[in-house]
């Protein structure tokens, strides 16, 4: 579904922010991804929801991905913003998507889903209830990186945020933690060490090696560069402005070169 034109939402109305993933998993014949039928409204889609009050949009994604699908999820590299309007026009919804790895679990139909379909990408969009809205998304996820990128994490470090970050980590995956021998670094990831079980390595990595090393990685320094850490091994846009304390750098690597960005923080940064 397209955008609306500007204006088609009346002013003064928040919009109605929600997240989601378009759900892949590796088979013998090749990738498959997941549509959900919801009965309250006899259609199927991608699994999304709502954001709770004060949520990161990946966190409300991986949780949404459980509640209807039964799958936890790993995400990888962002897929971009869908929006429509609601209630008459009175209101737009925002959705964000990211490309979701199943790596565990099972569907059990609930109240909010009733069936669950796995298919070629080419196939979804024919089964959705907005066939074009899921074949731009389905166009995104096939057009862009594979979907199996290995996620490389570089967080400016910020104790003052380590509970929040949890769960945001813990988004893309188990990593492996390197470095951190800095006290505010180590304070830092501490409790997502613990929630996660994450190994940690007391060697130092680069950007550069951590990206050639091709094992999800999280790298946590005070002062973190990435404009000049390593651009031999970059070919998406990386933006120019520094990490703010607490903001994170989720780099997606694929054959050694990082092919997709994406930075995320615990508080809202305006980006």
């Amino acid at each position: 579904m397209d955008d609306p034109p500007p204006g088609a939402a009346r002013a003064g109305h928040d919009p109605v922010l929600a997240a989601g993933g378009v759900l892949w998993r590796r088979s013998p014949e090749g990738v498959r991804v997941a549509l959900v039928h919801r009965p309250r409204y006899d259609d199927w889609s991608f699994p999304k929801g709502k954001l709770a009050p004060g949520e990161p949009a990946v966190v409300a994604a991986v949780r949404e991905i459980a509640e209807e699908t039964g799958y936890r999820a790993v995400l990888g590299r962002e897929l971009g913003v869908r929006s429509y309007p609601i209630h008459s026009g009175e209101r737009l919804k925002i959705n964000r998507y990211w490309t979701a790895e199943a790596v565990a679990g099972a569907f059990v139909a609930n109240h909010e889903v009733d069936r669950m379909w796995w298919g070629a990408p080419e196939e979804a969009a024919a089964r959705s209830g907005t066939p074009d809205y899921t074949a731009s998304l389905i166009e995104a996820f096939t057009a862009g990186p594979s979907p199996a990128t290995v996620p490389v994490l570089v967080l400016r470090a910020s104790p003052a945020f380590a509970a929040d970050l949890v769960p945001m980590l813990a988004a893309f995956g188990p990593v492996e933690v390197h470095g951190c021998a800095d006290p505010a670094a180590a304070a830092t990831v501490a409790p997502y060490v613990a929630a996660a079980g994450a190994r940690v390595y007391p060697d130092a990595r680069s950007v550069a090696e951590a990206v050639r090393g091709g094992r999800p990685t999280l790298l946590c320094t005070p002062v973190p560069d990435l404009t000049t850490a390593a651009p031999e091994v970059f070919t998406a846009r990386l933006a120019a402005e520094p990490l703010l304390p607490g903001e994170f750098a989720v780099l997606h690597a694929w054959a050694g070169r990082v092919v997709a960005v994406g930075r995320y923080a615990p508080y809202p940064t305006g980006s």
